[in-house]
């Protein structure tokens, strides 16, 4: 996931969307000079000259603007290039020329992947160290949080105000208002399932182990805290209704 070989720099493409790719993951390292399949060591020829067209390579064909460690480093003979790749700062990172295809691209396994426009968000959120669960939803309102239900989720004795919202991160600022946050609505969203379609459970028992004979089935479709108490609860049932003890 992190390491990656190229035998030349003679194709910029498949060596953007390489850094790129480290960049807006883990972080990684391309060695330039080595054989991808036998890992044998060919070296590179003028290895000042290429230095200096990778690092142009890299600044004029990734947005935003980035700087990776470019070192060389003697084997026998010959040298090889280190191209060190750090997780950035200002994330997602996107490959804008030398490729074919202008997009941002992440790391799976020892593959490049385009990603999507939500993980691209979720690769901005992270970089400015901020949770999905915490983004704003400013098409609501704190009315639109069950107050009620989450005092019972909380074993509160008073009445939940606005500075508990605050606390909790419920609510967050957002254009001069206080609107809910995307977890707030998950939890305890009066209309979550309106805003989140899919976010409930379904479970099954099944006959065998091929899962083609349903015995029973159930859907929970409550605050998620109160869904997993359901959940655990038709779990205990179906063990019963095998013979073992609950």
């Amino acid at each position: 996931k992190t390491l990656e070989f190229k035998r030349d720099a003679s194709s910029p493409g498949p060596i953007l969307k390489t850094v790129c790719a480290f960049a807006n993951t883990a972080g990684g390292t391309l060695l330039i000079g080595i054989e991808d399949r036998t890992g044998a060591v060919l070296g590179v020829e003028n290895p000042l000259d290429t230095e200096e067209r990778l690092a142009s390579i890299i600044a004029d064909g990734i947005s935003p603007r980035l700087v990776p460690s470019i070192e060389l480093i003697p084997w026998r003979d010959t040298r090889v290039l280190a191209v060190n790749v750090y997780p950035g700062p200002s994330r997602p990172y996107s490959v804008t020329s030398g490729s074919g295809t202008a997009a941002a691209y992440v790391r799976v396994g020892s593959t490049n992947r385009i990603a999507d426009e939500t993980l691209m968000a979720e690769m901005g959120r992270s970089a400015r160290n901020i949770s999905y669960d915490e983004s704003p939803l400013p098409e609501l309102a704190e009315r639109d949080i069950d107050l009620a239900a989450l005092g019972e989720a909380l074993g509160r004795t008073r009445p939940i105000g606005a500075a508990d919202l605050r606390t909790l991160r419920l609510t967050v600022d957002d254009q001069g208002r206080r609107v809910p946050t995307a977890g707030a609505i998950l939890l305890f969203g009066v209309n979550r399932l309106e805003m989140f379609p899919d976010a409930w459970i379904q479970a099954g028992r099944f006959k065998g182990t091929d899962k083609r004979t349903v015995i029973d089935s159930a859907d929970f479709r409550d605050y998620p805290i109160t869904a997993v108490e359901q959940v655990l609860a038709f779990i205990r049932e179906c063990i019963r209704c095998n013979g073992y003890p609950p």
